[in-house]
């Protein structure tokens, strides 16, 4: 049989979970340090470049589903998973054909070719990294910024009465760090061959551990508003958030002060917490009084800021059950949180996925 690269490509596809090691890239983890097992599952998984100084995941995407692909978001490259191979390594086509066939069997006694790998300066590299990275901060507190204030009268408000059922001329606190924009850019992570288009957004500003602004997330909604985006994961939070203590503040409860300007006035108080906008959104209607806040993922309710002006917490949890690393992430939070000294309670719906769900079929 004739080994050319159309041939080899089934053989790297049926192989995925032992060639991305052997690029050079990290065995699943976790998302602050590279791919998880269950980003595998949804079929794309943001392990860091192996060629180059790559301090944040999420920029180098790998598909690993039927149709395995990759790409480099921050420098435009891109490919199938033969291209995977010759990028990783540094090799020609011919080279990257030799190295295949010894990886698969194929030639077990002949020596693979060596990679070719261009030296880095790792502080020079991470200097450019964290400068990108805070441009790309500003970048989305722009992207906020840029849109008027309140959602009345936009499809986010059609969004809330037809989808979760939620009247937001009944939410009595003010929704501050939402926006809606009628035109944000959407890719879709599961399919490296989309070339993306426009749509409606719910833009959510997410706060860090002190308070400032470190990105945004994106909920994309269907062109008249009724549903999310037709994409299986209709959500974006950017930039890369771990480490940040990244969080959406909902609302700000009956004082109407900050977290920061409550610890100034000695004030401690209850945090309402849930893991999507829409249950914070749905919370905030329900305890008008409440601090809420949206911890966005289970990977930052992990890195939840610890702060004196909170002695417990009260999260408003997905019904994961199903899910073991969504109630492994989960558990991670909580006990974080538990551990801090304050008293932390969980609260499950009876009703559909989550507190949305309560509300939409109650």
């Amino acid at each position: 049989m004739k080994w050319n690269i159309a041939a080899l490509k089934p053989l790297l596809r049926d192989r995925m979970t032992s060639l991305v090691p052997a690029l050079g890239m990290s065995a699943a983890g976790s998302e602050a340090n590279g791919w998880t097992w269950a980003q595998w599952q949804r079929g794309v998984i943001y392990p860091r470049n192996p060629t180059r100084v790559d301090n944040h995941p999420g920029s180098f995407a790998i598909w690993v589903g039927k149709d395995c692909g990759w790409k480099d978001y921050a420098t435009g490259e891109q490919g199938d998973v033969f291209d995977l191979v010759a990028y990783c390594l540094g090799l020609s086509d011919r080279e990257a054909i030799a190295w295949v066939k010894h990886f698969c069997g194929i030639e077990p006694g002949k020596q693979p070719p060596k990679p070719r790998r261009r030296d880095i300066d790792p502080a020079e590299a991470a200097a450019k990294e964290a400068e990108a990275l805070q441009k790309k901060r500003r970048q989305a507190l722009g992207m906020w910024l840029a849109v008027p204030p309140g959602l009345r009268g936009t499809l986010a408000e059609v969004y809330f009465r037809v989808r979760r059922g939620i009247e937001l001329s009944e939410v009595k606190p003010p929704l501050q760090a939402l926006r809606f924009s009628p035109r944000q850019w959407f890719r879709d992570a599961g399919d490296y061959r989309d070339e993306g288009a426009y749509w409606p957004a719910l833009i959510a500003l997410m706060s860090g551990a002190d308070g400032r602004p470190v990105g945004t997330h994106r909920t994309f909604l269907a062109r008249d508003g009724s549903d999310k985006a037709p994409y299986r994961y209709p959500r974006k939070m950017w930039p890369a958030l771990s480490g940040t203590g990244a969080h959406v503040r909902i609302s700000k409860g009956e004082s109407g002060l900050t977290p920061e300007q409550a610890i100034a006035n000695g004030l401690v108080e209850t945090l309402l917490m849930a893991e999507g906008v829409d249950d914070g959104v749905a919370l905030a209607r329900a305890y008008p009084r409440a601090r809420i806040w949206s911890w966005g993922s289970l990977a930052l309710l992990a890195e939840m800021p610890i702060l004196p002006s909170f002695d417990s917490y009260i999260l408003f949890a997905d019904n994961d059950q199903h899910n073991p690393q969504a109630m492994e992430l989960f558990e991670r939070g909580r006990k974080r949180l538990a551990d801090s000294g304050a008293m932390v309670e969980v609260v499950r719906s009876p009703l559909g996925k989550d507190i949305s769900d309560l509300v939409r079929l109650a």
